[in-house]
């Protein structure tokens, strides 16, 4: 992506993610799945990056089960999720990532 882009120029990806986030503050990252730690190492050329989580750990849950099909569903559980802080944890299932050259 870095390379074909032409200077200033501006590049939106999707990350899936939907484990557990396993660092150890101070000794390691997790850099082995598309973690933010991982998502700026990859993107470390490109001089501005923003990550932006997709769902929380409630909406999440509820995405990949049965109950995601009822439409009011995930709006509720989208708000438990922000009420609760879960909405910017570690326990999301994506990245929204904005970049730029």
């Amino acid at each position: 992506m870095y390379r074909v882009l032409k200077p200033n120029g501006y590049c939106f990806i999707y990350v899936p993610f939907l484990y557990y986030y396993h660092d150890e503050k101070g000794y390691y990252g997790d850099f082995w799945r598309f973690t933010p730690d991982s998502i700026k190492y990859i993107c470390k050329d490109f001089s501005h990056i923003e990550i932006q989580s997709v769902r929380g750990a409630l909406e999440t849950w509820i995405h990949i089960s049965p109950l995601g099909r009822i439409p009011f569903v995930p709006k509720i559980a989208h708000q438990l999720d922000r009420i609760l802080g879960k909405i910017k944890s570690q326990q999301v299932s994506g990245y929204h990532v904005f970049l730029v050259k």
